[in-house]
């Protein structure tokens, strides 16, 4: 990210080139404009590990009135970007983690609040295994923490959802007082 452009539009998304010897400006990831909020366009970002073209990236932005967040996924690198059915709306950073499975890259996982519009009392595990054209609920997990908040010190959050790459199978996700573990792809933790 370009630190010199920062104001109240944030700042100018860069990747580096395929060789490593120059930056390339990403401009989908760049935030709109935002003269009356603070706006966060990206706060957190997963990368395939089988496939480092493949992308998800979490945002959250208030500008106004609007407070919200957002997952979008790239599948080349860049070139093209999709928003993702979860966030929405003025209901502020419904997230609790988001993972894309480390031995296929097909394979999408995402711990979320509001899918599609509708919103859930507690974090629904989503997955997908077509790039995120289709979705399946997994399980409903209680008292998980969701990411953090940009500059939060509050302790409440920190959430994340992890799969090794050693295992496929296991999922791991942080609760407030605990770290749940599943080892049957989010069916049933521990």
């Amino acid at each position: 990210m370009d630190q010199n452009s920062q104001n109240t539009q944030g700042g100018k998304y860069f990747k580096l080139n395929d060789t490593r010897n120059s930056i390339i400006h990403v401009p989908y990831l760049d935030p709109a404009n935002c003269t009356d909020g603070k706006l966060y366009p990206i706060d957190h970002l997963v990368q395939s590990r089988s496939n480092p073209e493949v992308m998800l990236f979490h945002g959250l932005y208030k500008c106004g009135n609007i407070n919200t967040d957002y997952i979008k996924l790239t599948t080349n690198g860049g070139a093209t970007i999709k928003e993702l059915p979860f966030g929405g709306g003025n209901r502020g950073e419904q997230c609790y983690g988001f993972e894309i499975q480390p031995s296929d890259f097909n394979v999408i996982y995402v711990l979320h609040k509001l899918h599609n519009g509708k919103q859930y009392m507690d974090a629904v595990l989503w997955k997908s295994t077509d790039w995120g054209a289709t979705w399946d609920s997994v399980n409903t997990l209680y008292g998980i923490k969701p990411l953090e908040r940009p500059f939060s010190t509050s302790g409440l959050h920190g959430g994340f959802l992890k799969s090794p790459f050693w295992n496929s199978n296991i999922l791991f996700v942080n609760g407030y007082s605990t770290l749940l573990a599943s080892g049957d792809k989010g069916q049933k933790f521990f």
